[in-house]
């Protein structure tokens, strides 16, 4: 028999793949305890820079691998409601809290995904990116 946990399959369906993204476009994530800003680079698909949360006070060159439920099993690249990111910068693995809400700013254009709305979490972009 087979259970499907609701909110972790909406999570799947309904996210970002990061290494999907053209380079400059930004992630903006919102987890339980920080906010991170991922953009995309160039190098390869892992290539990302980070900002936010204590291990990322300035801009970070960095590998974004993709995101968990909290255990072993990794969806690579994705960022989804209430997964745990993991990125790997200065050779050390970070793994966040459970993201709450998310926005893809692109050249001239901005996408708030739906979850946030499940969440109550609304992003504003102050200022330049």
């Amino acid at each position: 028999m087979y259970t499907v946990d609701i909110e972790n399959s909406k999570a799947l369906e309904n996210g970002i793949d990061v290494h999907k993204l053209k380079p400059g476009t930004m992630v903006i994530a919102v987890t339980k305890n920080n906010l991170y800003k991922i953009t995309k680079g160039s190098k390869d698909q892992y290539d990302v820079t980070v900002q936010g949360g204590k291990f990322f006070r300035q801009p970070t060159s960095a590998n974004f691998s993709g995101s968990t439920f909290g255990g072993s099993m990794m969806k690579i690249g994705w960022i989804g409601y209430g997964m745990y990111m993991e990125i790997h910068a200065n050779g050390k693995k970070v793994r966040t809290t459970g993201v709450r809400a998310a926005k893809i700013v692109g050249d001239g254009w901005e996408y708030d995904m739906e979850w946030n709305k499940m969440s109550g979490v609304k992003i504003i972009k102050k200022g330049g990116r």
